[in-house]
């Protein structure tokens, strides 16, 4: 079932929440030249990620993740960080780059349900 749009996760009916801990749910944010990867379902909350780029990383927000507020080092270091690997940062090619090029099904998460 998709979120509805707008809806914080307080707002979600027990069912909406619980489609993002199934196996293989995966959130991609795009960056110009990486991507960062979330797995919900290895996501301990262990608020590293938030508590060291607060600017970035915005767990009350959907999308909760915007990668244009720090640079992709600052990026990459907090999210190596994340103690069981539920956040992931990845360098990609220029060409692989932009989210219309994804191939993996997950997808840009650069909308409300994110």
């Amino acid at each position: 079932m998709a979120h509805r749009p707008g809806a914080t996760e307080r707002e979600l009916r027990p069912e909406e929440i619980e489609v993002r801990h199934r196996p293989g749910v995966e959130r991609a944010y795009f960056g110009d030249d990486f991507v960062v990867t979330w797995e919900p379902a290895l996501c301990v909350h262990s608020a590293r990620c938030f508590r060291s780029l607060p600017r970035v990383f915005r767990p009350w927000e959907r999308p909760w993740v915007h990668v244009d507020e720090a640079t992709d080092e600052e990026i990459e270091a907090v999210v190596a960080t994340c103690p069981l690997g539920a956040l992931k940062f990845e360098r990609l090619d220029p060409e692989v780059a932009s989210p219309e090029n994804d191939e993996s099904g997950a997808g840009a998460a650069r909308g409300p349900e994110a």
